[in-house]
């Protein structure tokens, strides 16, 4: 029980209290495994704002690995495509950490629809970070600049049909500092490895990201 404890507590401290990235206030406030959130088909609009609601669901979490989530309406559960949600003003955001997609999460009166969130919207969230599509790799690598003595943010953004299910960074333990599982911070010129548990094979391809001084 004591060796638990020790793991937990060196888990934490090497995790670090808090993000590596600035995330907007709206980013941080996601939505909790079972917390209720209201869609109005008039306005098409979402909120937290659950009284007097005509579609109120409540999102839970799915059992197993993977941590998809789900929203429940008059006992029907949707797949919404997403590991993590948050509201911005009257819309909802999924982010995939597993596709590494952003989607913009709708109800049509039957069925929640994940649209893939555009480039332009993204950037509104990271206004200062580079983003590094996933198509512009080659051959699984690809070569990123930043500034002399300066630090720089990325986020990998996949606009493939590419599927990164439990991937991470190498070095990193398990990326728990990060609520988006795709950002990551360059301090100095280094080659950083995004792999399945060390794998390089067709079913779980690394992408190897070299990042030199400009």
């Amino acid at each position: 029980m004591k060796r638990k404890i020790l793991l937990a507590l060196v888990l934490l401290l090497t995790c670090n209290a808090a993000f590596s990235y600035n995330y907007k206030a709206d980013m941080l406030n996601g939505i909790k495994d079972g917390q209720k959130i209201c869609y109005n088909p008039a306005k098409k609009s979402w909120s937290a704002e659950t009284t007097h609601c005509p579609v109120l669901f409540t999102k839970y979490i799915t059992t197993g690995t993977g941590g998809f989530s789900e929203l429940e309406y008059n006992n029907i559960r949707f797949g919404i495509n997403s590991t993590y949600e948050f509201l911005d003003g009257q819309k909802f955001i999924g982010y995939n950490a597993h596709t590494l997609k952003f989607y913009n999460i709708t109800y049509d009166g039957k069925k929640i629809v994940s649209d893939i969130l555009p480039e332009g919207e993204i950037k509104k969230y990271f206004p200062d970070v580079q983003i590094v599509k996933i198509s512009h790799f080659n051959n699984g690598s690809i070569t990123l600049e930043k500034p002399w003595f300066k630090r720089k943010t990325f986020l990998l953004l996949n606009d493939t049909g590419m599927d990164f299910y439990k991937y991470q960074f190498e070095h990193k333990p398990g990326n728990c500092y990060e609520l988006i599982k795709g950002i990551f911070e360059v301090k100095r010129p280094q080659t950083i490895i995004y792999s399945h548990f060390g794998s390089n094979d067709p079913l779980f391809p690394k992408l190897k990201i070299r990042v030199r001084n400009q």
